[in-house]
């Protein structure tokens, strides 16, 4: 099983699939992320409603962008353990594969939101609280996760050693802050933090992708990635 090149083509399907996902949202005037921060009751299901259908689409291919980021991660654990990281790299796993598991929470207990929209069926606030809560959860998994790769990737190249800096100070405080400060802070801030938390992802994917490309087709160099010393 050639794990490098199996890394490297559902990591690129991930982070094209994601940027397809933000740019269809654009377009449409949509984003899975408004249903994900608290809101009144009137207003969560106002936005459901006016956002129906370009919202099941984008919930339908998060659904596939789940699958592709969950098995990336597990790719990933299987392409960097050996015998001195492997607590640290079942806490990635865990955390990964909990975060997927949320996210698809996520979407089925919104979309179940909107078909009951759709039916007149009031939603209760303690249901909007709850999203909100398991959204935060689901992000700061991720974050975590991919904070803790950082301890386990010793770069070899610059680029490398830049993908290895963003995920120490980067994109853990960018995802924190981003919700620290919604839905309190409106405006070009919030907007900024929102479109570079999902810059992170998008690069992050194709970061990776690039990296188990090269050690794909220079197997001397596949151990590039080890445990650092």
């Amino acid at each position: 099983m050639d794990i490098h090149r199996y890394l490297y083509t559902t990591a690129l399907s991930a982070g094209s699939l994601l940027i397809i996902i933000v740019l269809y949202g654009i377009n449409a005037g949509v984003s899975q992320q408004t249903f994900e921060i608290i809101q009144t009751t009137s207003n969560y299901t106002e936005a459901l409603l006016n956002a129906a259908t370009p919202l099941r689409i984008i919930l339908g291919l998060d659904n596939i962008f789940i699958a592709l980021y969950t098995t990336t991660i597990i790719l990933l654990v299987m392409a960097l353990k050996n015998s001195q990281n492997l607590l640290l790299l079942g806490i990635v796993l865990i955390a990964g594969l909990s975060g997927g598991a949320l996210d698809y929470l996520e979407n089925h207990h919104i979309l179940t939101m909107l078909t009951a929209a759709e039916l007149g069926i009031p939603l209760e606030s303690s249901e909007i609280k709850q999203q909100m809560v398991s959204s935060m959860l689901k992000w700061h998994l991720a974050y975590f996760g991919f904070f803790l790769v950082a301890y386990v990737i010793q770069p070899q190249n610059i680029i490398e050693k830049l993908f290895r800096w963003c995920l120490f100070y980067i994109q853990l405080p960018v995802g924190v802050f981003f919700y620290v400060t919604s839905p309190f802070l409106n405006g070009a801030i919030d907007d900024y933090l929102f479109y570079l938390r999902y810059m992170n992802l998008i690069l992050g994917f194709f970061f990776f992708a690039f990296i188990f490309y090269q050690r794909s087709i220079q197997p001397s160099t596949h151990q590039n990635l080890q445990l650092t010393e």
